[in-house]
């Protein structure tokens, strides 16, 4: 509802517009998770039972996550309206979540001789962040052991994400001064 404009009257560049509401989002949305990760280990002590280190793993991971999820929203706040926004955000939330899912439908419809849909898919797997890269959801519930490197691993996977898409987010709200 143009409540940017204010700001942008001001001499800051367009690309720190974006990145310093990313970063402002990502802030509030990490304090909360936090505060229910520690809602969660107060509840299971209180009840007497011990937390699977999993659980503490996962933590960073979720950070990680919700920098995925909140750049994608930035990006598509750029594009559209709010409520295309929220649709597309949600959509990619939803298809990160099916991310192996997709990979494995695309490796059986070349195996069926699909060609066509078999590479759409791995493009549509290529440009869906693999969220469950960033989930120890089944460790921690089945006290099982995080694998070495896991942690590292979807880290770095996230914040690369992360990164490409903020990039793409401050090209696209730089652009848009341009267009109007």
């Amino acid at each position: 509802n143009r409540t940017a404009y204010t700001l942008l009257a001001r001499p800051i560049p367009r690309g720190a517009f974006v990145v310093g509401k990313y970063l402002g989002i990502v802030f509030a949305m990490n304090i909360v998770v936090a505060l229910m990760f520690l809602a969660t280990a107060v509840t299971v002590r209180i009840f007497g039972d011990d937390l699977p280190i999993a659980f503490w793993a996962s933590l960073p991971l979720a950070m990680v996550e919700i920098a995925v999820v909140c750049a994608l929203a930035i990006l598509f706040s750029c594009l559209a309206g709010p409520m295309l926004s929220a649709s597309y955000s949600l959509g990619f939330v939803i298809a990160g979540n099916l991310s192996s899912d997709v990979y494995e439908l695309a490796g059986r419809a070349l195996n069926d001789g699909r060609t066509l849909a078999g590479s759409v898919l791995y493009v549509i797997h290529a440009l869906v962040p693999d969220l469950q890269i960033l989930s120890l959801r089944t460790q921690a519930a089945n006290r099982l052991p995080v694998p070495d490197g896991y942690l590292m691993l979807g880290t770095t996977y996230g914040l690369v994400y992360a990164t490409a898409v903020i990039i793409c987010a401050m090209w696209i709200f730089s652009r848009r001064k341009n267009m109007e």
